[in-house]
């Protein structure tokens, strides 16, 4: 199982925290994800990145 790990010493607000996000679930996209909670739960859904729809992985 994928196991993704989220720094969370590279960020002190969501400005950051988003950034953190793309480095580690959507690297690779030639563009960025929304800045909002909505946009986040795409992210954990797969698809856009480093996990397929409906792949298990654990985020830490």
């Amino acid at each position: 199982m994928r196991i993704i790990e989220i720094n969370g010493n590279k960020f002190s607000n969501m400005k950051g925290f988003y950034r953190e996000i793309e480095s580690k679930m959507t690297f690779g996209l030639n563009w960025k994800i929304g800045r909002n909670l909505n946009a986040f739960n795409d992210v954990l859904y797969g698809g856009f990145g480093v996990h397929d729809v409906d792949e298990k992985y654990i985020l830490k």
